[in-house]
């Protein structure tokens, strides 16, 4: 079915325009009265929220899952409790909360996204493992960018460092890291075969960009200790990814799909080694790097799609 404006509305503007509004009211109502972890939180629930605003007006799936796809949209919902502990991570302690809980999570998505179909008795273990090492290796992203992951070692009487710039909110909340890659999501998924998991990953991109747009908004004024969106954005997509390579009939190989929520690593890497506010060299370095893997990968789908499509009929 082709996409429609109303598809566009819904699923993409309606996210962004959501997660824009309540920013703002939660800038101006409770800026004051909050300690940051708290809006750390409401925020990753913003952002969840605005994603299920678009998946639920496109009626992309029902709310109770029926079949292994249904649960992409469940995804995003099971990264919220390693949200809220990265949020307030103040020691090692904290850091392995993290990843015990991301690891559970990861491990009880494998069992549920993976099909009992019996074409793929022989191989359902390799895909439950090695997509769950993706999705916990996507997900230590948000550790990697946190500020507040190093808090300890850290004087608690000192000065964090300068004020936050756009830049620097936009690396610890996630957003710069993870758009290239929910926008890449998108057009792999219809390359794939299908318009629905690409329009699951447009109301994910619509509501990264609502968050971007308010953190350039406000100024950069956010609290180092804020993140939000890097584990909620490494479940869905390596859900989706991971849907969409079995449900395929396409020749895309399966390490386009796999590799896809694993380019976060790298642009977080070498952004997070810059400190909290990143220089804007950095930060272009790693964007460019991130653009590049995702174009890669793309290029990648489109030239084995292209020679599917030239091959000879030997039949």
């Amino acid at each position: 079915m082709p996409v429609t404006l109303r598809d566009i509305v819904l699923g993409f503007v309606m996210p962004a325009v959501i997660v824009i509004v309540v920013g703002l009211i939660r800038r101006r109502v409770l800026a004051s009265t909050l300690p940051a972890p708290v809006h750390s939180a409401l925020e990753a629930l913003t952002v969840v929220a605005a994603f299920s605003a678009g998946y639920f007006a496109l009626s992309l799936g029902p709310v109770v899952p029926r079949i292994d796809r249904d649960w992409i949209f469940l995804s995003a919902v099971a990264a919220l409790p390693a949200t809220f502990v990265l949020a307030s991570i103040r020691s090692l302690y904290g850091q392995i909360a993290f990843v015990a809980l991301v690891s559970a999570g990861a491990a009880a998505l494998m069992f549920v996204l993976v099909p009992d179909w019996e074409t793929l008795d022989d191989r359902r273990l390799f895909i439950q493992l090695t997509w769950g090492i993706a999705m916990l290796a996507a997900s230590l992203t948000g550790l990697i960018i946190n500020p507040a992951s190093d808090v300890a070692h850290r004087d608690d009487d000192s000065e964090a460092a300068a004020e936050p710039s756009r830049t620097s909110s936009l690396l610890t909340n996630g957003t710069l890291v993870w758009l290239p890659i929910v926008a890449t999501a998108a057009p792999l998924s219809a390359l794939a075969g299908s318009l629905m998991f690409a329009m699951i990953a447009t109301c994910l991109l619509g509501s990264l960009i609502g968050l971007a747009i308010d953190t350039l908004w406000s100024g950069g004024k956010r609290n180092p200790s804020e993140t939000s969106v890097g584990v909620i954005s490494a479940f869905v997509v390596t859900s989706l990814m991971l849907t969409a390579y079995v449900n395929t009939f396409s020749q895309i190989p399966q390490a386009v799909f796999w590799l896809l929520p694993l380019g976060a690593i790298a642009p977080a890497i070498i952004l997070r080694t810059g400190g909290h506010n990143p220089s804007w060299r950095r930060t272009l370095i790693g964007g460019v790097i991130c653009c590049l893997i995702c174009g890669s990968l793309l290029g990648w789908a489109v030239a084995a799609e292209w020679e599917a499509l030239n091959e000879p009929d030997l039949y």
